[in-house]
């Protein structure tokens, strides 16, 4: 076997390929390539003439407001045949440096890291997303019991009403939830984890033994 599909705790239950040869982590989405304006601009089956649903036989079915997922297959239904290794969680370049400068009788020492060019999945953000699924429901799995509060999302471009061109899927779709708009394996929530770190600076002051 050369290749195996996996999904366990250390990768957040995403579903993570490993196929002999290539770099290890690499996570399987969902393509994102934005959001319905309205429920015109989902594609019909025109052999059934019902619109793009997610899951077999799930009778949910995408519609404004939802995300735009790419149908891999062309098969008009949104499910694992259309998930894709996309992005690249193991960075290009990694490395660091070290620095030290002397004037007098002071002295500086850093020592900076580096991860460049990297994908990262925000699933903070999802998941501040994902808390207003189900706000009605008041037993121990509703989205309300985590702290009994609901994040503030009014920063963020998501969609409300028909003809918007939302970065982000309907969060109050309460009745089409079961559709996962908000699903963390998805190029949605694809970020550039690329950064630098400043790791310890140290400040010497040599004083004079006379």
């Amino acid at each position: 076997m050369r290749q195996i599909i996996k999904s366990d705790a250390s990768t957040g239950y995403f579903p993570v390929l490993y196929r002999v040869g290539n770099n290890p982590l690499q996570t399987m989405v969902y393509n994102t390539v934005g959001v319905y304006r309205n429920n015109g601009e989902v594609a019909v089956d025109p052999l059934t003439g019902r619109p793009i649903q997610v899951g077999v036989g799930s009778n949910l079915f995408l519609g404004g407001g939802d995300p735009r997922w790419t149908d891999l297959n062309g098969d008009y239904i949104i499910d694992a045949n259309d998930l894709q290794v996309l992005g690249n969680p193991m960075p290009k370049v990694s490395g660091g440096f070290s620095l030290y400068a002397k004037y007098k009788q002071w002295s500086v020492n850093a020592n900076v890291s580096a991860t460049l060019f990297r994908d990262v999945i925000n699933t903070s953000l999802a998941g501040k997303f994902e808390h207003f699924k189900d706000p009605l429901f008041t037993g121990s799995n509703s989205s309300l019991s985590n702290n009994g509060v609901l994040v503030p999302i009014d920063q963020y471009n998501y969609w409300k009403v028909d003809g918007d061109n939302a970065t982000f899927p309907n969060p109050y779709n309460y009745l089409n939830s079961a559709i996962g708009p908000y699903r963390y394996n998805q190029t949605l929530f694809f970020e550039d984890g690329s950064y630098w770190k400043l790791n310890n600076v140290t400040v010497s002051y040599t004083v004079n033994r006379n």
